[in-house]
């Protein structure tokens, strides 16, 4: 085999602890999966491979990712998810290609600024609040990180004004910023198994490109009286007829427990 012509490489559940160094003969390589293996470190050759635009190491055992500056000019996909990294490797932001990263089940206190991203993934990551950061990233169109500890949602998420899939279900949310309703490019928006106890009435700035809102299995303390479900009837199923898929049921809204399940 000439293994200078080698462009993907699937390495997946195959028990490895260690990338040989004689990785570096891939001189060609696009796409490298590692996942599902026992890797701990990686050589310094690996770092030299920069024709990658994919690189997938999920599900190993890593804690740092040491890329310098100038390496993997063309990266454009980085899948860390299930290490035991600690942080977030602050050296990422030389990946100046860098589009979708995926950094789930690994814990982290800060995020750096990684401004052309377009997809992120950080559920159950151990996080109070969104990165600040994260808001530099206005081409951001897909969010997940659903299943962490989440209370607020800034004002500032109005600056991902690309964003059309959010996935913030099992989090700490109370409160809604008004600032949601108008990002105008949403198409997917989950804040499910949440701490709501407000229905938001802001839901009628929502624009035609929604589809799917999931609103169920928060802890509404508000009475759903004939006039809040009329108005629900006549906002949601008339004036939002675009809307797919709405829920709000498994809530504790008195006097009904079970309620609203829109599919048109």
């Amino acid at each position: 085999w000439n293994l200078q012509l080698l462009t993907e490489l699937n390495a997946q559940w195959i028990g490895m602890t260690y990338i040989p160094t004689s990785i570096s003969w891939l001189v060609n390589i696009q796409s490298i999966d590692f996942s599902q293996n026992s890797i701990e470190t990686l050589p310094a050759e690996f770092f030299t491979l920069w024709t990658l635009n994919n690189i997938s190491l999920t599900e190993n055992l890593l804690t740092w990712f040491n890329v310098q500056e100038n390496q993997f000019p063309n990266l454009f996909d980085l899948y860390l998810s299930r290490n035991s990294f600690e942080d977030i490797p602050w050296n990422i932001t030389f990946l100046n290609s860098l589009e979708n990263f995926e950094f789930a089940w690994n814990m982290f206190t800060t995020f750096p600024a990684l401004p052309n991203l377009l997809y992120l993934d950080i559920w159950d990551a151990g996080i109070t609040s969104i990165p600040e950061n994260l808001f530099l990233s206005t081409n951001l169109e897909t969010l997940y990180a659903y299943s962490n500890q989440i209370e607020v949602i800034p004002p500032e998420i109005w600056n991902l004004i690309n964003i059309y899939e959010v996935d913030l279900s099992s989090n700490l949310i109370s409160t809604l910023p008004p600032e949601i309703w108008n990002l105008v490019n949403l198409v997917d928006l989950n804040l499910s198994y949440n701490s709501l106890t407000t229905l938001p009435l802001d839901i009628v700035n929502l624009t035609n490109k929604l589809s799917s809102l999931n609103l169920s299995n928060n802890s509404w303390l508000w009475t759903l009286s004939t006039y809040h479900f009329g108005w629900w009837n006549k906002n949601v199923s008339q004036n939002f007829p675009w809307i797919g898929t709405f829920w709000i049921r498994w809530n504790n809204l008195s006097p009904y427990k079970i309620v609203i399940t829109y599919t048109p």
